[in-house]
């Protein structure tokens, strides 16, 4: 059975999402998230990267970074991401599928 734990990922100290993953390779997930939403254009954005207990990542953005102008960019989505197999409604299931004969 694969094994799913929450992490939960903060931007200088303040909480940005929680992502529901295998519980491996977290500071690249932390990492490859932030850069695909926007949020960091590099990862010499970052200053610095904790993770505690497999649990929490704190990402810290070194001073020149604009996070407060860039996270008014994104749409507004709920920061709590699911795996496919634990979400309740997946985006690709919502449409209605053609009917197989």
């Amino acid at each position: 059975m694969a094994e799913e734990k929450a992490l939960q990922i903060f931007l200088n100290r303040t909480h940005y999402a929680t992502i529901f993953s295998s519980p491996t390779h977290q500071k690249e997930l932390a990492i490859g998230h932030l850069l695909s939403e926007g949020i960091i254009k590099s990862i010499e954005e970052i200053q610095e990267i904790r993770l505690k207990k497999d649990e929490l990542c704190q990402v810290k953005l070194k001073p020149n970074v604009p996070l407060e102008k860039r996270l008014k960019l994104l749409k507004p989505l709920s920061r709590v991401i699911l795996s496919a197999c634990g979400s309740p409604k997946p985006y690709q299931f919502s449409r209605k599928l053609p009917k197989i004969t």
